[in-house]
C-alpha cells in the first residue's frame, strides 16, 4: 500500500541561468569538459614518444606504465589514509549492502546500515566540535 504522497511529484528544480540561456550554458560545459579530457589524453598518447626522443628509450614505456598509478598513489598520500580507505571502500558499499541482504534478509541489512549511518554521523558531529 502507498500513501498518498507515493505519487507526488518532486519539486521541480529551477537553474540560475535564464530559460533561453540554458542551452548555451550546456553548451559550453560540455566543451570545457571535453577539451580538457582531451588535453589530459593528448598528454597522456604522447608522452612515451616525447621521452622516447629525450633519449629514455625503455625508461619511456615504463614512466608512461606508471604514470596514473602514481598520480593514485600521490593523491593517497596527500589526502591522508583515512580519506585513502573512505574513497577506495565507498564504491564497495552498495556490494557489501546487496550481499547481506542476499544473506541476513532485507530487514536486517536495512538496520544494521541505519546503525552504520547514524554512528558515523555522530562520530563527524564530535569530531567538528
Amino acid at each position: 500500500m502507498r500513501g498518498k504522497n507515493a505519487t507526488a511529484a518532486p519539486p521541480r528544480v529551477e537553474g540560475i541561468l535564464p530559460p533561453e540561456r540554458r542551452r548555451l550554458g550546456f553548451l559550453l560545459m560540455v566543451t570545457c569538459f571535453s577539451l580538457m579530457l582531451l588535453s589530459s589524453s593528448a598528454e597522456l598518447v604522447h608522452m612515451v614518444p616525447l621521452l622516447s626522443a629525450l633519449g629514455l628509450g625503455t625508461t619511456a614505456a615504463l614512466v608512461g606504465t606508471v604514470f596514473g598509478p602514481s598520480q593514485v598513489a600521490s593523491r593517497l598520500k596527500r589526502q591522508g589514509q583515512m580519506m585513502a580507505a573512505r574513497l577506495i571502500l565507498s564504491p564497495l558499499a552498495p556490494f557489501v549492502l546487496a550481499l547481506a541482504m542476499a544473506n541476513i534478509g532485507i530487514p536486517a541489512s536495512l538496520v544494521i546500515t541505519a546503525l552504520l549511518g547514524c554512528s558515523r554521523s555522530r562520530s563527524r558531529c564530535s569530531d567538528s566540535s
